[in-house]
């Protein structure tokens, strides 16, 4: 009988689903809402394509960390605020487009459902600018890839290291001369059923009909720096979401959403998998000034590989880019250096917020001795 990795290991990042030549593995949601394989036995060949697959069962090699993280921004002032850094996964993905290749990236769709897919216009580009912490599930598109690479055409993939692991890997015996692969500094992933679930209770919370949330944003494109706030638009009007609204993000950047294999993140090293990182590079100017305006976002690069390099060189022209130095990458992306520590309320957390409303949520998690004592001291010294 085949064995996948064990449930806590796995990352969800569909490569035994899309290496089965009998589909005898479907991507199923666990008691919290991540998606993990199952194994039909009743139709499984045991050919064993899943388990080589397998990035956690067979660990990819990663490659040396760049010498200088690279501080850039776009020149074009129209990608830029358009993103949720510096613009620099558009810049790529038009390269990509004008030699006739394919591009994936992630897209939420109006029922907030989070995927991946392929755009072979720049026009298809658009709904996959910008940050969402929402686990992606990349769906049938490791196949996809495989087929474009067989045609010869040029393939740029991105998504969180681990999905990038899971590609490298499921392709291991194909050419792989014409993909490239972007890899994000990635904090964590959430499960697409949280976030769904987050929408629908926010709706309830504010008298809305869900289906009249528009356009979510995860951050704020138009000043980059000023703090991570959910955003949705009603009747034309963008909506800011502030305490218990924005629970959401709330959760998510104190680390209590995550997927279990997050908390031992085997990525999250200066050695990266992918051809090319990004990521925002925030502090920068901590360690030295940085000469361009960064109010509209700042990208972190590292070209790792050959291929990243000449992705760089491609896009050099169109931005403005300074070398910068790893003690100031590190300063504010821990991410880089090592994986998320598990919150001890992150189970309470996750079984509050499918459970309970948002309000009760915030308090259970929030409002402890210590966080009403630090709103009190907050006050006394704005007196």
């Amino acid at each position: 009988m085949i064995n996948l990795c064990i449930q806590s290991d796995c990352t969800g990042c569909g490569a035994c689903y899309n290496s089965c030549p009998k589909h005898a593995i479907s991507m199923i949601e666990d008691t919290y809402g991540f998606i993990i394989p199952q194994i039909n036995h009743n139709i499984c060949i045991e050919c064993h394509q899943c388990v080589k697959s397998c990035p956690v069962l067979n660990p990819i090699s990663k490659h040396n960390a760049v010498q200088h993280p690279i501080a850039a921004i776009s020149k074009d002032k129209k990608t830029l605020i358009k993103s949720s850094s510096g613009g620099i996964f558009s810049l790529l993905a038009q390269w990509i487009l004008d030699l006739g290749g394919v591009v994936y990236g992630v897209v939420m769709d109006e029922q907030f459902n989070v995927f991946h897919q392929e755009a072979t216009t720049i026009n298809a580009i658009s709904p996959m600018r910008g940050s969402k912490y929402v686990q992606s599930n990349t769906k049938e598109t490791f196949n996809a890839v495989k087929k474009h690479l067989k045609e010869g055409k040029k393939v740029l993939y991105s998504g969180t290291p681990c999905q990038i692991a899971g590609l490298r890997q499921f392709l291991h015996n194909v050419n792989m001369e014409n993909l490239y692969c972007i890899d994000i500094v990635c904090h964590g992933v959430p499960a697409n059923k949280m976030f769904k679930t987050y929408i629908r209770k926010l709706a309830q919370r504010k008298h809305y009909h869900i289906k009249d949330i528009k356009d979510p944003k995860f951050r704020n494109y138009l000043k980059w720096d000023s703090g991570y706030n959910f955003f949705y638009t009603i009747d034309h009007r963008e909506n800011i979401c502030h305490n218990v609204d924005n629970l959401y993000l709330s959760l998510f950047l104190k680390s209590y959403i995550y997927r279990e294999s997050c908390y031992h993140c085997t990525y999250a090293t200066p050695e990266r998998v992918g051809d090319i990182t990004i990521a925002d590079f925030w502090g920068i100017g901590t360690r030295t000034p940085f000469l361009h305006n960064v109010e509209n976002g700042c990208s972190l690069i590292l070209p790792n590989t050959k291929k990243g390099e000449v992705l760089f060189k491609a896009i050099s022209p169109m931005i403005e880019y300074e070398l910068r130095d790893w003690d100031e990458a590190f300063k504010v992306n821990h991410q880089l250096y090592k994986s998320t520590k598990k919150p001890a309320k992150r189970d309470l957390a996750i079984k509050l917020l499918y459970h309970r409303p948002l309000l009760y949520t915030y308090i259970r998690i929030y409002m402890t001795p210590r966080f009403i004592l630090r709103i009190i001291k907050n006050k006394i010294k704005k007196l």
